[in-house]
Order: structure tokens, then C-alpha cells, then sequence
């Protein structure tokens, strides 16, 4: 009796820490930070690098103090800029799990585990990054790729060395001796020089191997998952797992792909770990391994364990990795790695909402792309990929565009039927409709509305039936085009829709959309008399030169500026930038955005990472979501024509931030200044030989003294549609003086309340 008890209490207690860790991953939200914002977030980067100039060694030379304290000040600078990217998490579920992982392999040694912070980056690259003052980052893109808890306590062991022998300031040190060509590397050629950089950083790596696997073998991790890390490292490249893609997954009952469009033979993936790293900062695996093997020889792995914590809680944090890399792919545009990583996730977890999206999303905008003709931008080539994704690869490669856009269309169609109430997902499918009509003048005539047999079988009967003799010339041409498109296999796209055309609001769709089509044709081919040209003509010659005197005039009333930007540097000096300064002017520029948005009745509200207080969590998540939406925006600005709108992956999300924020108005802002200073040039010296050396000594004078140079950019979106509503970019042959910097910021607020 007592024994069943006590499995009923370890049961309860195994369901009660898997719910609390668990995620609805049916409605799967973007990852997120909880809690309150750690300090390290809120402590600006000159402060930290005070508090750690203080602690360095009085009695070191000027010059080494001089040098780390460089290191000290720019170090803390950029794990500043990587904390408040909106890259980083805390307090997260996936956080939460690595550093119990960390609280058990130190748990004897608190005052170690005092100084380390350990984050989560989303990335879905495989790796984990340590830094000087102890801050670590673990991306999300080797939590999903680790097989079990120890071998994530190996890769942390690793990291931990790194930061208790401080390799990165002695990285740092050494790298200036290669750089200056001091102590043994006098005399050495760049190319030796490069060599010793790669030689110096491997040996720092051994170290944190042979001391980490010291610190491993303290704790109560098993010996036979060690290798498993180096398979990992290894394979980083590759999907988290390795299955063919099916053939048969885009098909339905009635469509079928031609077999040329799948591979006979896959590519093999490529087993070597002995490769050249002679030009590599860390040392081969084959290496690495064998140094392991080595050390663990004599141990023994006796009541060692995989799991010291529930496995649940590894599982959980697995998965939502998972989950999550699938997301990061969309925002990076990598679609066919987001369609495989979701196809892996959906045997584990059929029919998921969320992942079937993520491959919606991904068909809609490899098609655009294709449709574009930009597919490369955003598709690497099938002949450069291992393994067993290359099937997919190849499949929409081969693909013909009309073809993709109607796999999309489909997919997403099917899709809002299974979720008729989500607005995004019958957005895709309207949208990828649209363009099926306007980029391929498909009409419903274009598809064939029963199945093969139903056709072969009608065409049949017809035949028996009707004296072909007797049929006109033009009977006799169709009868041959249907009677050759239902038996071609290449025709396949004619199947696409037989069992959408069963749904009376697909047919109805399609005409209203061709319709709409016909109708935007008709105005565009519209012949207006010369009255109305030059009538409008007229207005866009006043509205052009108003915009050119006045700036836009936008007549919005409240917008949210996303963490200003501001950096200082001076061109002068070996570190360009000017972190102290950097800082300062920021803030002042923040405060310059208030006080005129406050002059001109603008309701202004700025997401300001470094003015986030304690409890401002949701700011920062609504801050990282925006930005995961104006890199994804930015990205496709850049390679897809500027005409083509598309539905951006990140669209539900932001449309949140809206509502929230009752504005659909975001604006991101920055500040460059640049100092530079000019050498002599070859004109100069031309005049001096020609009007004499007295002209020499005023002027050099003259090209000594600084030049500055002020550059601002200010983007305005739309962020329901996308739409860019003001961008302004100016270059101002000045210093960055307060009334410099004010009357930037009066002229772009003015232009987004003033009304014509």
C-alpha cells in the first residue's frame, strides 16, 4: 500500500513540474522574457566598466592597465548593445532550465557561480559565448540541437573555464602583441601573424576542454554522453534531425508531382572531423575528441546519470527551442530550412497549429520571391546541401513559379479552413490568390474541377457518344488540349485545386479577385483627357515642391519611437568608438525627441532599453518583438521589389503591439557622428611647390584640425501594412551640437504632425 502511494505522489509530482514548464505549444507564442529585468540590464556600460577598472592590479605597467582597460571599456559596450538587442532573454523558460543545469555543476562552488550570468541569444546558430565579466549566452540553436542534460553540462564546464582562466582579456592582450609586432612576433609576416592569432585562440580552447572536462568529472554527469557534444559540434549545420523528406507531402488525392522533381539519390553528409584548421580559431574535432578520450580513459562511469534534473524539464526546453529556431528562419527568410524544421517538429506534434502556419507562411513567401524573380536571395541552391533535407530543397527549386504559388495558395486555403477565424492565416491565402491572378493571369478555366478518372471517364463517354467527324475545327482543338492536359503528368498544376473548386467560396474568390483585376486593368489603361493630365500633373508638381520645402506632412498624432540610436566615434584614434560619449549623447538625444514632440502636441512614446526600470518586462518584449519585425521588414526591403508588398511572418504578433499601444505607427532613429582628421593630400603639396614653404606651416594647420561629419536616419512605419511612411536620411558637415541635433528632431516631428 505504502509503495503505491508513493508512485501516485511521484506521478502527481512529475505532471506538476512537467505543467509548469510545459508551453501551449498548440498556440505557441514567441518566446519571452519573465520576471524582473535583471541589473545587468539596467547598468549602463561605463558604470560596469568603472566597477571593473577598480579591481585591476595597481602595480601593473601604465601601458597594460592602459590596454585593459580598452578591452574593459569596449567589452562592456558591446555585451551592453548585445543585452539590449532584443536578442537576449532572461528569466525564460529555456533560461531558467541552463542555469539550474549551472546552479547543479556548482554547487559547490557559489562564489564562482556568483559572478556568472547565463542568457539565452535567439539564434538558431549552434553556439555559447562567454564574456569577461562573466556574462554567458547560450543560443537557442544548440539547446535545440543537444541530445540530453549532460551534454549541455559538458558545453557550460567549457564556458566556465573560459571565464575563470579570463581567456578573452588574455585573447584580447595577445591578439594586440600579433598586432604590433611585439615580443616573439617581431619581424613576422601578416600571414604568420594571422597563424599565431589561430594558434593562440586553439590553445585556449584545449584549455577550457581539459579543465572543463576537470570540473565535468566533479559532478555526477555520465562519461558515455561526452562524444554525443562533439557529434553535435560537428553536425551543427544540419537539422536537428536526419529524415528524408516525404515525397507525398504536398500531394493530395488528385495532385501528384512529376518524379523528376524529387531526387533519385541524396548527397551523403560528410563524415570527416579531421579537417584543416590551421585558419580556424578552434582546433579540428577529431582533436578534440581524442584529447577527451585521453583524459576519461582511467574513470569510471559507475552510478554516473544523463539526467540529474527531471528529464521534463530538458524535454521542455528542447522543444520550445525547436519551436523557436522554426520562428527565427522565418524572420531571417530562410524558408526552406523553416518548412523542414517544422516538418521534423509535426511528427512529434500532428496536425500543431502553429508549425503548419510557419510552413504556410514560408510556401507564401518563397513564392513572392519566386514570382519576383529574387528566389536565390532567399533559397540556397539544392546541390549545396547534405543529407536528407536536400529532397526539399530540390522539390521547390524544380518548382516553376505559377507552379509554388499555387502549392501556396492551396496550403493556405486548406489551412484557414481547419481555422476559419484566424485573420493571418486568410490573409496568406487572399494574398497568395491575388497573385496568382495579377503575376500569372491564372483563371478558374486554368483548373480542372473533378479528378483525373471523373475526366478520362466524361471524355470517354463523349467520345462514344459524338461522331468526331461531324465536331468544328475549334471543338477539335479543345477536346485535344483538355485531352492532353489530363494525361500529361507535368500538368499536374491543373489538379491543384479539385477539391478546394468543392467549396462554393473558393470559385467566388477567384471571380471577385479576377474581377478586381480586370477593373484595377481598365484604370490603369485609362486615357485621361488633357484637361485632367494637367490638372494632375499640377497637384503632383505642389504637392512636390510642398514635400521638398516642408518635409512630408503625415497629420499623425502619436507614434512610438523604437530605442534610439546614437554612436560617437572618432576616426583619430585605434578604437574608433567613443563609448562614454557614445552613452552620454544618447540620452540627451532621447530627451531632445520629448521636448519637441512636447512642443508640437505630439504624443510621442519612446522604448528606451537603457530607461527600462525593474518591473518593465512587457516594454522589453514588446521592444524585442518590434525589433524581430523590422529586421525581417528590412531584410525584405533590401532584396524583394520595393512594389511587391508581402505579408511579413511577424504580422500577428505586432499586431498585438498595436492595439496595445493604440498607434499602428513605429519609428526607429539614430545619430553617427564622425570626427575624422585629414592628411596632407597630393593637391596641397602640388600648390605648396608652386607657391613657395611659406604656405607649408598654416597649412598643415589648417588639414590637422578635425573635420566632423553628422549623420541622422529616421524611419517611419506603417506597421500593420508595412508601409515606409517617412524615411529620412540627412549628412550635415558638422559637429553634433545640441542645436545641431535639436533641429534635426524638430524637422522630423514636424513633418509627422503637420497636415497640408
Amino acid at each position: 500500500m505504502k509503495k503505491y502511494i508513493f508512485i501516485v505522489i511521484v506521478s502527481i509530482l512529475l505532471i506538476t513540474i512537467g505543467s509548469l514548464y510545459a508551453q501551449d505549444l498548440e498556440n505557441y507564442t514567441p518566446l519571452a522574457s519573465e520576471g524582473d529585468i535583471p541589473i545587468a540590464f539596467r547598468t549602463l556600460s561605463v558604470d560596469k566598466f568603472k566597477d571593473d577598472a577598480s579591481h585591476l592590479d595597481k602595480n601593473e605597467s601604465k601601458k597594460m592597465k592602459k590596454s585593459k582597460e580598452q578591452f574593459l571599456l569596449s567589452s562592456n559596450y558591446f555585451i551592453n548593445r548585445m543585452l539590449l538587442s532584443g536578442k537576449v532573454l532572461f528569466n525564460d523558460p529555456v533560461g531558467r532550465y541552463v542555469n539550474e543545469v549551472a546552479d547543479e555543476i556548482l554547487k559547490d562552488d557559489p562564489e564562482l557561480r556568483e559572478e556568472l550570468d547565463i542568457f539565452i541569444i535567439k539564434s538558431p546558430i549552434v553556439n555559447a559565448i562567454t564574456t569577461n565579466n562573466g556574462t554567458i549566452f547560450v543560443t537557442l540553436g544548440l539547446i535545440a540541437q543537444l541530445e540530453n542534460e549532460a551534454q549541455l553540462a559538458l558545453v557550460l564546464c567549457h564556458e566556465f573555464v573560459h571565464y575563470k582562466n579570463d581567456h578573452v582579456m588574455d585573447s584580447y592582450l595577445e591578439q594586440q602583441k600579433i598586432k604590433k609586432g611585439k615580443d616573439a612576433y617581431r619581424q613576422r609576416s601578416i600571414e604568420e601573424k594571422i597563424l599565431a592569432t589561430f594558434s593562440y585562440s586553439k590553445d585556449l580552447e584545449f584549455e577550457a576542454d581539459e579543465e572543463g572536462l576537470e570540473m565535468y568529472l566533479k559532478t555526477n554527469y555520465s562519461l558515455d554522453e561526452l562524444d554525443g557534444v562533439f557529434d553535435v559540434l560537428q553536425y551543427s549545420y544540419l537539422p536537428f534531425d536526419e529524415v528524408e523528406f516525404e515525397k507525398s507531402y504536398f500531394e493530395s488525392e488528385h495532385m501528384k508531382f512529376p518524379e523528376d522533381y524529387f531526387l533519385e539519390e541524396l548527397d551523403p553528409i560528410a563524415m570527416d572531423d579531421d579537417y584543416d584548421d590551421s585558419k580556424s580559431t578552434h582546433p579540428n574535432i577529431r582533436r578534440r575528441r581524442k584529447q577527451i578520450d585521453k583524459l576519461i580513459r582511467e574513470e569510471s562511469n559507475e552510478g554516473k546519470v544523463v539526467f540529474i534534473l527531471p528529464k521534463e524539464k530538458f524535454k521542455n526546453a528542447q522543444t520550445i527551442s525547436r519551436f523557436e529556431v522554426s520562428r527565427l528562419y522565418m524572420i531571417s527568410r530562410q524558408y526552406c530550412e523553416a518548412i523542414y524544421n517544422s516538418f521534423l517538429l509535426l511528427r512529434v506534434h500532428p496536425d500543431n497549429k502553429y508549425l503548419r502556419t510557419t510552413i504556410a507562411k514560408a510556401l507564401y513567401s518563397l513564392a513572392k520571391y519566386k514570382n519576383d524573380g529574387s528566389f536565390r536571395r532567399v533559397h540556397k541552391s539544392y546541390s549545396d546541401i547534405e543529407g536528407s533535407s536536400q529532397q526539399l530543397y530540390h522539390f521547390l527549386e524544380k518548382l516553376k513559379s505559377d507552379e509554388l504559388n499555387s502549392l501556396a495558395l492551396r496550403y493556405a486555403w486548406l489551412l484557414n479552413k481547419d481555422y476559419p477565424n484566424d485573420e493571418f492565416i486568410e490573409g496568406l491565402a487572399e494574398d497568395a490568390f491575388r497573385e496568382l491572378i495579377t503575376e500569372h493571369q491564372m483563371e478558374p478555366s486554368d483548373y480542372f474541377k473533378k479528378p483525373k478518372e471523373e475526366l478520362v471517364e466524361e471524355l470517354n463517354i463523349a467520345v462514344e457518344e459524338v461522331d468526331e467527324s461531324k465536331l468544328s475545327k475549334y471543338e477539335k482543338i479543345k477536346r485535344k488540349r483538355v485531352t492532353e492536359n489530363i494525361e500529361d503528368d507535368e500538368k499536374f498544376i491543373n489538379f491543384m485545386f479539385v477539391e478546394l473548386f468543392q467549396d462554393e467560396s473558393f470559385e467566388d474568390m477567384f471571380e471577385d479577385l479576377l474581377d478586381e483585376y480586370e477593373d484595377s486593368k481598365i484604370e490603369d489603361e485609362k486615357i485621361l483627357t488633357n484637361t485632367e493630365l494637367r490638372q494632375k500633373r499640377k497637384e503632383e508638381n505642389k504637392e512636390y515642391r510642398l514635400e521638398r520645402r516642408y518635409g512630408k506632412a503625415l497629420g499623425i498624432d502619436k507614434i512610438i519611437i523604437v530605442d534610439p540610436y546614437y554612436v560617437k566615434v572618432d576616426e583619430r584614434k585605434e578604437d574608433v568608438i567613443q563609448y562614454i560619449d557614445t552613452e552620454t549623447r544618447l540620452l540627451m538625444y532621447s530627451e531632445t525627441l520629448r521636448k519637441n514632440a512636447n512642443k508640437l502636441n505630439l504624443n510621442l512614446e519612446i522604448l528606451e532599453t537603457k530607461n527600462f526600470r525593474i518591473n518593465d518586462t512587457d516594454k522589453f518584449n514588446d521592444f524585442s518583438l518590434l525589433n524581430d519585425w523590422v529586421i525581417e521588414r528590412s531584410r525584405h526591403y533590401d532584396n524583394l521589389d520595393s512594389d511587391r508588398n508581402i505579408i511579413l511572418s511577424e504580422k500577428p504578433n505586432v499586431d498585438k503591439l498595436v492595439e496595445k499601444y493604440n498607434t499602428k505607427y513605429f519609428m526607429w532613429t539614430g545619430v553617427v557622428s564622425v570626427q575624422e582628421k585629414k592628411g596632407i593630400n597630393d593637391y596641397y603639396l602640388a600648390t605648396c611647390a608652386i607657391m613657395g614653404c611659406l604656405t607649408i606651416p598654416i597649412g598643415i594647420a589648417i588639414l590637422a584640425l578635425p573635420k566632423h561629419r553628422t549623420y541622422t536616419y529616421s524611419v517611419l512605419y506603417d506597421v500593420e501594412s508595412g508601409e515606409i511612411m517617412l524615411n529620412e536620411r540627412d549628412f550635415i558637415r558638422r559637429k553634433d551640437r545640441l542645436r545641431v541635433v535639436d533641429n534635426h528632431a524638430n524637422k522630423l516631428l514636424k513633418q509627422v504632425v503637420n497636415e497640408r
